[in-house]
């Protein structure tokens, strides 16, 4: 094996190690990754599983339970809401980013934790307090813009860092559709009001059912799922590309290498009849005298 291909066969082998690496961390995460990934999956199940239980009748569902089974899944979808920033992290991308998202969901966790508790209590109570309900309405009502403003931008971070300057007309399309939903929805909880004399809802919420943009929301959901279900196709295609053209040249890497390292195979020996063709050809060329074609052909059928 000479040097030059030694070395190029060291190089695939450690292109192939890394892209493999890059691979299995983009498939599994790392070990805090795997861990919230493993917590928010078991929590819905848990609270899917309680659910269901109370439903059937084999226990009461009262307030307390609905309170948590309602934070479990509040605190599961947080957890998925921030893995993608966990990611990151691990890896060492965008760590100051990571670290204020990570904080924004976790402080919006905690007010959905508040919200659900403080319905809890009132419920327990008994409470008819006009205030209070007031201020729970306004709570949630409050949770639930935040957690949409939160989402949407960490949505929209995501796929910034993530495709870069890749798919321009894709990422567009995406971040209309977030955009109008999030004001739709932020519209529609402005269009319902609680006071201390009155509850009402706002004649502005007219506008957000008419058909034009009913039409403009049904197609945020379908294009911002189209959207993002195109790049991630595309981004799968090119990293198998990728791995298949890596593996290709270190295969062929390999066979270089090893078909230079064969010994080359002996000669085989030229039959009687080859060697006196050749020697007749070279005598009437003027190649060699009659005398030499004489003693050489005498040669040859003496090893015959």
């Amino acid at each position: 094996m000479n040097y030059r291909t030694q070395m190029k066969l060291e190089q695939e082998l450690d292109r192939r190690r890394r892209l493999n690496e890059f691979a299995d961390n983009i498939r599994s995460g790392g070990k805090v990754y795997r861990t919230l990934a493993g917590c928010a999956i078991t929590g819905v199940f848990l609270a899917f599983g309680l659910l269901v239980f109370a439903l059937t009748g084999f226990f009461h569902l009262d307030a307390i339970l609905v309170g948590l089974i309602v934070s479990v899944i509040t605190a599961s979808l947080g957890i998925i809401t921030i893995l993608p920033w966990v990611r990151r992290i691990e890896k060492g991308e965008y760590k100051k980013m990571a670290i204020v998202f990570i904080s924004l969901i976790g402080v919006c966790i905690l007010l959905w934790f508040i919200s659900v508790w403080t319905v809890v209590i009132l419920f327990k109570t008994q409470s008819e307090s006009i205030g209070a309900l007031v201020f729970v309405f306004n709570l949630i009502k409050a949770t639930i813009v935040i957690s949409a403003q939160l989402i949407v931008s960490s949505t929209i971070a995501n796929v910034i860092l993530k495709y870069k300057t890749s798919f321009i007309p894709f990422q567009v399309i995406t971040y209309l559709s977030y955009l109008f939903i999030d004001v739709y929805l932020c519209i529609l909880l402005f269009c319902l009001v609680i006071t201390n004399e009155t509850a009402y809802i706002s004649d502005s919420i007219g506008v957000l059912g008419n058909r034009y943009m009913i039409t403009f929301l049904i197609l945020s959901f379908v294009y911002s799922a189209v959207s993002s279900s195109i790049m991630k196709s595309i981004e799968v295609r090119k990293t198998k590309r990728v791995v298949n053209g890596v593996n290709e040249t270190t295969e062929n890497a390999i066979t270089e290498t090893e078909q230079e390292a064969k010994p080359e195979a002996p000669k085989q020996p030229k039959s009687a009849a080859e060697r006196l063709e050749n020697l007749k050809v070279m005598h009437e060329n003027g190649l060699i005298t009659d005398a030499e074609y004489d003693a050489k052909r005498a040669d040859i059928l003496k090893d015959m």
